[in-house]
């Protein structure tokens, strides 16, 4: 359940989503945001692709199967042995190590996960004030501006971290500009905090630094200094 995941070859994100495979589904990768570690949109997104994969395999090892090493090259070795037994395919090679590993599993994981009370599986050591914080349900708010997240959750008087895990994907702790449609998740027994925060229009949810520009700097210097994208110093100096 770490959003912030990445492989060796690049996935990233609790569903290990690559770049080549977010193209059908409703995940934005730019320089404000990186959506495959959205929890919420990248669930959405890792269901249909687990119920795209059925449709094509008719069964649900093989589904899952190819969410790992992927669709082509399960359909491959459906072609190549004549067989749609997941445990024929493993038995004869035709999978790949990886995954071969993968799908039990997953399997497993989905067999404790369902029947942990009765067969006794401890639940997760953890503070009962923490218990009680990560059981909320969540709920999400779009903005109509741009906010830095400290800024907000100090406002709000909330935890700031309940604001960067749940919104991981912002690249910059910043969500982009308002006309991107931005919706900020947060944990239900916050949202009033939040909603009415942004509904002050006074309110300043953003921090700014004034930098005296010196001989040598550049957009892209002064992004990584400041921990900002170059598109949004452009947005806040217009004709620099």
């Amino acid at each position: 359940y770490n959003p912030e995941a990445r492989s060796h070859v690049g996935a990233s994100g609790i569903w290990q989503f690559m770049m080549n495979s977010i193209g059908p589904y409703d995940i934005e990768v730019d320089e404000w945001r990186d959506d495959r570690r959205d929890f919420w949109r990248a669930t959405e997104a890792a269901v249909h692709k687990l119920q795209f994969n059925y449709e094509r395999t008719g069964s649900w090892p093989l589904a899952i199967a190819a969410y790992n090493c992927g669709l082509g090259r399960i359909e491959r070795a459906v072609a190549a042995s004549g067989s749609t037994d997941y445990i024929e395919l493993y038995d004869l090679g035709y999978l790949p190590k990886q995954t071969r590993h993968y799908v039990p599993k997953f399997f497993a994981f989905a067999h404790l996960a369902t029947y942990a009370d009765s067969i006794g599986l401890p639940a997760a050591a953890v503070k009962d004030s923490e218990k009680s914080d990560n059981s909320d349900k969540w709920e999400k708010i779009q903005l109509n501006q741009a906010v830095n997240l400290v800024t907000l959750a100090s406002k709000a008087n909330i935890p700031v971290q309940f604001l960067h895990e749940a919104n991981a994907e912002l690249r910059h702790g910043i969500s982009p500009p308002a006309a991107s449609g931005y919706f900020l998740k947060v944990p239900q027994r916050y949202s009033d905090n939040i909603k009415t925060v942004l509904a002050n229009t006074k309110e300043q949810l953003m921090r700014f630094y004034i930098h005296e520009i010196k001989s040598g700097d550049t957009y892209y210097a002064l992004s990584r200094h400041f921990g900002v994208s170059i598109s949004m110093i452009e947005m806040y100096n217009p004709g620099a």
